[in-house]
């Protein structure tokens, strides 16, 4: 596993190459927070300082991009990038 750097890895996640891990509810939050300063969305159209969906895998939560929205899931086959 990698450590990600928002701006460089940005393109990749966007292209759906990557997967971002957020290990604590705090990173998640945060990475979401960037996520919608880049004008994304999460994929069912809410804003994503909504909830950020942790809880439901917790430390195995990743989040993906599919067509310019956020999906979450846990961990399966994504290349997987720790944030």
């Amino acid at each position: 596993m990698k450590s990600l750097n928002l701006e460089k890895d940005w393109d990749s996640f966007v292209k759906g190459k990557i997967c971002i891990n957020c290990y604590t509810e705090e990173l998640a939050v945060e990475f979401l927070n960037f996520c919608k300063g880049k004008g994304m969305k999460w994929r069912n159209g809410d804003d994503l300082n909504k909830d950020s969906e942790w809880y439901q895998y917790e430390k195995e939560t990743c989040y993906f991009c599919d067509d310019q929205y956020i999906s979450f899931g846990e961990f399966t086959e994504c290349r997987r990038f720790l944030y």
